[in-house]
């Protein structure tokens, strides 16, 4: 048999009393007043109950009630039983007490335990019998009993975040569970970047762009595209590869950065010749190089197209012999003219109908 403890005992105790109480009037009157006072009235103002003022009156209003106002404490007036005065009912069915033995508890709440007293509860929510307020360690119905941690009062909420060592707001690594309070540890930082600093030791570099290698800064890039760990933008000897204009030929000077094609022009007169070159350039082809390759005469600036004429000694404009093709300039040189058929090129004043 268990061992009955004082509390349970002391209950069975206020029962009992209960029930010789509620059995009193059955037994030992014989009046119709339902009172076991041993007399035949019937117990109303002319039954000798004197009370304490002297007058007619039984005391009925404050029997059993501490403020003597047939009040059960709480204004409603109809609690048959309340061993503990406190103004809430023992018996079921009326306002009920949750503990009748002790006047200090009489309503049941719900809570949870709060050992750290931060006012966030942790464990299952328990059913306390309370009076006017919880006990110091409980709180009630606050977070859902999810204080990660009830041994430190700092400590109480769950957060995702990631190591940030640079401490420039962004994570790096696994998102990883802590137990908080209202911010943050120093070196962490709440679901930002999803953990991609490229470089947690430099609070100046958090993130990866990709771009190209530009040395004379003139938007051209050169080499293979690069993935850069760096801050709000590239670093300026690189560009972004949507705005790159192009791969640069020669990335040590901002003048050239392209491939063009050409033909050498060693007199400058806009006329080249030999064979197409690749040449690293600007907006244009460099001194001394033309598109074109139709000079005949790369040495004289003044020479440069080949026109069909004949030889003409007299200058007369009208030459003889077989046609040929003469290195010339605008026009044909001197002792050369455009048509032939001069029957005596000796004499400039004839050239047709010749004696």
């Amino acid at each position: 048999m268990t061992e009955m403890t004082t509390q349970q005992f002391k209950k069975g105790l206020w029962l009992l009393l209960a029930l010789a109480v509620l059995l009193a009037p059955a037994c030992g009157d014989d009046s119709d007043d339902g009172l076991n006072d041993g007399d035949a009235n019937d117990g109303d103002a002319s039954d000798g109950d004197i009370s304490e003022d002297g007058d007619a009156s039984d005391g009925d209003a404050g029997d059993g009630d501490a403020d003597g106002d047939a009040s059960d404490g709480d204004g409603t007036g109809d609690c048959q039983v309340d061993f503990d005065q406190d103004g809430y009912c023992f018996k079921e069915g009326d306002t009920p007490d949750c503990d009748d033995s002790d006047p200090t508890l009489y309503r049941l709440v719900q809570a949870y335990a709060d050992f750290d007293r931060d006012g966030h509860g942790w464990g299952d929510l328990q059913e306390l019998c309370i009076g006017l307020s919880l006990p110091p360690t409980y709180v009630e119905n606050l977070d859902n009993g999810v204080d990660c941690d009830d041994s430190d009062s700092s400590l109480y909420r769950i957060v995702q975040a990631y190591v940030d060592m640079d401490e420039d707001e962004h994570g790096w690594g696994e998102v990883q569970e802590l137990c908080i309070g209202d911010y943050l540890p120093p070196k962490y930082v709440e679901n930002l970047d999803n953990g991609v600093d490229c470089d947690d030791d430099n609070a100046n570099r958090w993130q990866s762009l990709s771009g190209y290698y530009d040395e004379d800064g003139d938007n051209y890039g050169w080499g293979p595209l690069e993935t850069v760990c760096t801050g709000d933008s590239l670093p300026p000897d690189h560009i972004p590869a949507d705005e790159s204009l192009g791969v640069d030929c020669d990335d040590s000077d901002p003048d050239v950065y392209q491939i063009l094609r050409g033909h050498f022009d060693g007199d400058g007169d806009g006329h080249g010749w030999h064979e197409e070159t690749e040449l690293c350039a600007g907006e244009t082809l460099p001194d001394n190089y033309v598109e074109t390759d139709d000079d005949c005469d790369d040495t004289d600036e003044d020479l440069y197209q080949e026109l069909q004429g004949y030889y003409d000694s007299d200058d007369d404009g009208h030459g003889t012999g077989d046609a040929e093709m003469i290195c010339s300039g605008d026009q044909l040189p001197d002792d050369y003219a455009p048509v032939g058929g001069d029957c005596n090129d000796d004499d400039p004043g004839v050239w047709d109908n010749c004696p």
